[in-house]
């Protein structure tokens, strides 16, 4: 019996001690991987904050990039591993400090005009939307591309009889979309109309002031025209000239955006 005991106690220790071997084997395994070193591969990043519309080549000559060792399983696979390539290009969007940077944040400065979400918007204006159901734009025949005058009807000065009167508030405004669907590019089939009631344009920041004010008050129409049609300066029409032989017009806004 005691025979039997002694070597179940052998047993066990004999147990317990390969466990010991095994765990001290295991930490020491587990030290040497997080000993041995992280590959990792040299990155151009932004050693400060690039504003958008900064050249390529001033961030080159103004140190504001620098190389960084970079975990290679960190590298994005369209990281920029050759500077060079940003020269004559300009940062579509700002840069933070320490961003890696990658294909597509520098391009050719004509297409810095064109925004994140891929809508060409010209240098100096801003895209705005507005609602119009077709009764006031054309029987929807209005498509991405076009250029209409936008008239709103409003309401008679103070102190006068002329009753209200409509006035073409802005004109040639480009339509970038109609609900999501934007202008053609060249050389692709041109947009129709989707049929929404959204209609966003390129206007100038005052202009879009502008028309979203008179968009509020709901009595905005538009009027479709040609491409290379020329603003000129369009007198308003009061009510009590609508049938007159001599019309009589209402004075038109003291600033009036009728063209760039």
């Amino acid at each position: 019996m005691q025979n039997r005991r002694a070597m179940t106690v052998g047993a066990a220790l004999a147990l317990g001690a390969v466990a010991a071997v095994i765990a001290v084997l295991l930490v020491h395994n587990a030290q040497t991987k997080a000993a041995a070193p992280v590959p990792s591969v040299k990155l151009v990043v932004a050693a400060k904050t690039i504003p958008v519309g900064t050249s390529g080549d001033s961030a080159l000559t103004t140190g504001l990039l620098k190389w960084q060792d970079v975990p290679k399983t960190l590298s994005p696979a369209n990281a920029i591993t050759d500077p060079n390539v940003i020269k004559g290009k300009v940062a579509l969007a700002a840069l933070a400090p320490g961003q890696i940077l990658v294909a597509g944040q520098f391009v050719q400065p004509q297409a810095s005009t064109v925004s994140v979400s891929g809508v060409d918007i010209p240098q100096g204006d801003v895209a705005v939307t507005i609602s119009l159901d077709p009764s006031r734009a054309v029987a929807g025949l209005v498509v991405p591309g076009d250029h209409i005058d936008i008239m709103d009807i409003l309401p008679p000065p103070k102190g006068s009889d002329a009753g209200p009167y409509a006035h073409f508030i802005y004109q040639n405004a480009l339509v970038l979309a109609i609900g999501t669907t934007r202008a053609a590019t060249a050389g692709s089939q041109p947009a129709a109309n989707p049929g929404s009631s959204l209609y966003t344009l390129a206007v100038t920041p005052e202009a879009a002031e502008r028309i979203v004010l008179a968009a509020s008050g709901g009595s905005v129409y538009v009027a479709l025209v040609r491409a290379d049609n020329t603003p000129t300066p369009i007198p308003a029409v009061a009510t009590n000239g609508i049938d007159a032989a001599s019309p009589s017009f209402a004075p038109a806004p003291a600033l009036t955006p009728n063209a760039k």
